[in-house]
């Protein structure tokens, strides 16, 4: 799916819904907490006229540099599925650092839209070090 079959022709504004520290991750609050704040900050977003929204997990901070654990994936996907039946809005997942796989699955496992990958090709320098794109499997998958 292309940005146009999603948002039109227009170039559409995203809000970006930056989870607080999930399950597992510094500072914590537990999930009941993330996911109210997440819920919050997406209605509140989609009420301010946004085309779409971006889910992402903002507030996890040391970033794994590839693979996120599988809580963390589990968090997002019930975050990202209660956001989407909150919602009425084109939906994306962000798995940071860079854990595109992980993003894609969020995404089938509740319908979102899209995805983002920080580092799909090329490579970066990053504060987590040298992060490589990965659209070989990306794609694939």
């Amino acid at each position: 799916m292309n940005r146009s079959e999603v948002f039109g022709d227009h170039k559409p504004i995203i809000g970006m819904v930056h989870l607080d520290p999930l399950p597992g991750a510094p500072g914590t609050e537990g999930l009941t907490a993330v996911l109210d704040a997440a819920l919050r900050d997406a209605e509140r977003l989609t009420a301010g006229g946004v085309d779409g929204l971006m889910i992402e997990n903002y507030g996890d901070s040391p970033f794994y540099p590839e693979a996120v654990p599988k809580h963390t994936v589990a968090a997002m996907t019930r975050i990202a599925s209660a956001v989407s039946e909150a919602v009425d809005c084109p939906l994306g997942i962000n798995v940071l650092r860079n854990d595109a796989e992980a993003a894609l699955s969020v995404a089938a496992a509740v319908g979102a839209n899209y995805v983002r990958s920080n580092v799909h090709i090329g490579a970066a320098v990053t504060d987590q070090g040298l992060i490589e794109g990965q659209a070989h499997e990306t794609l694939r998958l």
